[in-house]
């Protein structure tokens, strides 16, 4: 928690969303926001382990969860998204928009190398995914392995989008400007 600016203070030692039945292996990536009151929770959980030719591979998909205060959380299992094929298996980094035209939302997924995928959703919960709003590696530089970890803003009538290269970003951070 800040106050007026202030440092930031932990309330408690415990995590906000800890391992449970619904979430067994961990949960990560929250994206918040606050509407009439109700907080609002997009975040990733991983749902199993499987053995791989390369060894030990992670699932995450992104769930759903509100509060009325920020701190106690409410968690019903749902899944805004899940895997769109046998080759993806983790998500990263939700990033929701919301306005007239309802909710967006923006996130990594991952296959052979993560990319960036779009879903809209009426009610921020059941969500349809988009193939062309996203974004994919390309070139021969910083990003033609893999992009990630997108975070999208408006500035001047225009969106924009912050997202990493690759190595995780360990190449750098890209700006793309949606077309409209």
């Amino acid at each position: 928690m800040s106050r007026a600016g202030g440092p930031f203070t932990r309330p408690s030692l415990a995590p906000l969303l800890d391992r449970s039945a619904t979430d067994p292996f961990l949960t990560a990536s929250p994206f918040v926001t606050i509407e009439n009151g109700r907080w609002r929770m997009w975040y990733v959980s991983a749902t199993e382990w499987r053995l791989a030719p390369p060894g030990p591979r992670h699932y995450y998909n992104i769930r759903f969860a509100e509060s009325l205060d920020g701190a106690l959380w409410t968690r019903d299992g749902t899944i805004c998204l899940d895997y769109a094929t046998p080759d993806e298996h983790a998500f990263a980094r939700p990033w929701v928009v919301h306005d007239e035209r309802g909710y967006r939302m923006w996130f990594a997924v991952r296959g052979t190398a993560y990319e960036i995928a779009m879903a809209e959703s009426t009610d921020g919960r059941r969500w349809n995914r988009h193939g062309d709003g996203g974004l994919r590696a390309a070139g021969t530089d910083w990003e033609s392995e893999m992009v990630e970890y997108p975070a999208v803003f408006r500035y001047e009538d225009r969106q924009y989008m912050l997202y990493n290269g690759n190595g995780f970003g360990a190449s750098g951070v890209g700006l793309a400007v949606l077309d409209q």
